[in-house]
This record gives structure tokens, C-alpha cells and sequence, in this order.
């Protein structure tokens, strides 16, 4: 037998490196790819974290043991497993076939409707105002009095206010519908005109606050086309809609069939 020449060795060894690079692990001979654990790893959130990694190569790797001891036993061969095979099968074929329907069934006019709903939610007054949030109903008085004595809001916000989320923006609350707020402040804050301050701290279950209203304006709902790939996800989410569509194409493929 001829003796390899270094080149073929070489040759062969960098084949040989070359196939392993593509493999995670060998289980009993059979290879794990990498590929296959960046699939899985593409559908995570934090799929390329190495320590998200490691996991799931342990999980394949048992995997893998798992079906080569299946294999060695035989039980693919068992009646009650290939029927759980068999309904298993039946339902990934379902599911892809209904999902391709509702893919495709999502009207413009089921859409525009949709957008009606939303668009009814999102308007109203929208109301822009700032607090100071304090635990005691001394707390509220001593600062009431120094706003009285011209002390500036923000700064105040920014000195006393509990509520740290807006205390560093000035007690800011952004933009918002009074439904967004307790029933308490929110009362107490559509009463103010623009630009008021309450006389009186407003006790709520968090504290007591001391509302500044900045500006009202009146709510204005994005345009349809914008929201359009979102109204069809919240569309497609809903059960109701999705029953529906199953109901619609089961009679569809049923009135094609031949059913004797």
C-alpha cells in the first residue's frame, strides 16, 4: 500500500478541520450542525448571547440522545406511536394551511373598520400636565405655600416629588387622555384651565399631588395607512376573527369537495 504524500495529508486534514468548523458536536458519529443551532437561535430574543448558545447545543446534544435511544428501542415502530406521529404530523399541516389563509384573508375594508374602532379610542382631549407627588398632606402644604410665594414648579418637581419617572423632566407627564390617570387626578386635572395649578393636594392611593395643567389639545389619530401592517396583526391576534376565517374555509373546501 502506497504511503500518502504530505500534500494529501495536509489536504486531507484541512477537510477533515473543515467539517468539524460545521459541526457542534458529534453525538455517537452523528453531527450536530452549527447551522442548526442558528436557526434555533435566530427565533430568540437573545439568541446570540454565547451563554443562550451553550444552551442550546446542550439541549440538541440531549436531543440527539434522546432520539438515537428511540431508535435503538424501536418505538417509532409502536402503533400508538406512529398514530401520535401521524396526528402530530396532521397538526403542523393545519396549522400552515390556516395561517396561509389568514395571511391572505386580511380585507382592506376588515381593515379600515379596524381603524375605525381604534381611531374612535384614540379621540377625545389629550391633556398635557405636570405633578409634584408627595407621601404627607404637610408635605403638599409647605410646597402649595411655596408656589405661592413664586417658587418655581419644575424646580420643586425636581427636589421633593416621589414620583422620580417625571420628578427628573420637571414633573412632567407627556401627553395623555384623562382615562390614563386615576379617577381622582384625573378629575382634578381636566377642571384646571390651562396653564392652573390645583389649590389643593389631590390625595390618591399613591400620595398627594399637586397638578400643574400645561396645554389641551384634542387627540389626533395617526392616518390609516400608517397603521396598516398593525391593524392587521391585532386583527389576525383576535380569536374571534381567526374562528371566523377557519369557519370561512371549511365551507370553501368543502363546497370544492367531493364528499360521498
Amino acid at each position: 500500500m502506497k504511503k500518502l504524500t504530505p500534500i494529501i495529508c495536509v489536504l486531507a486534514s484541512f477537510i477533515a478541520l473543515t467539517a468539524n468548523a460545521q459541526n457542534i458536536a458529534i453525538v455517537n458519529g452523528k453531527p450536530i450542525t452549527k447551522a442548526k443551532l442558528d436557526d434555533i437561535a435566530k427565533m430568540l430574543p437573545n439568541g446570540q448571547d454565547e451563554n443562550i448558545r451553550k444552551k442550546i447545543k446542550e439541549t440538541l446534544i440531549n436531543r440527539e440522545l434522546f432520539l438515537q435511544e428511540a431508535q435503538r428501542k424501536q418505538v417509532m415502530l409502536r402503533p400508538e406511536v406512529q398514530m401520535q406521529l401521524e396526528e402530530a404530523k396532521n397538526a403542523i399541516l393545519f396549522s400552515a394551511v390556516l395561517e396561509d389563509y389568514l395571511n391572505s384573508s386580511v380585507s382592506d375594508q376588515e381593515l379600515r373598520k379596524q381603524y375605525e374602532i381604534v381611531s374612535k379610542a384614540e379621540s377625545g382631549k389629550q391633556y398635557r400636565a405636570k405633578h409634584i407627588l408627595v407621601k404627607t398632606p404637610e408635605e403638599a402644604g409647605d410646597i402649595l405655600a411655596q408656589l405661592k410665594q413664586g417658587k418655581n414648579f419644575e424646580a420643586l418637581a425636581k427636589e421633593k416629588s416621589i414620583d422620580k419617572g417625571s420628578a427628573v423632566n420637571g414633573g412632567d407627564l407627556d401627553w395623555a387622555k384623562p382615562e390614563l390617570f386615576v379617577p381622582a387626578f384625573s378629575q382634578a386635572m381636566i377642571a384646571l384651565n390651562k396653564g392652573e395649578t390645583t389649590k389643593q393636594a389631590v390625595q390618591t392611593q399613591f400620595g398627594y399631588h399637586i397638578i400643574k395643567l400645561e396645554d389641551i389639545k384634542d387627540a389626533v389619530p395617526p392616518k390609516f395607512e400608517e397603521v396598516k401592517p398593525q391593524l392587521a396583526e391585532m386583527l389576525k391576534a383576535s380569536q374571534e376573527w381567526q374562528k371566523q376565517k377557519l369557519d370561512e374555509l371549511q365551507k370553501e373546501l368543502r363546497t370544492k369537495a367531493v364528499i360521498k
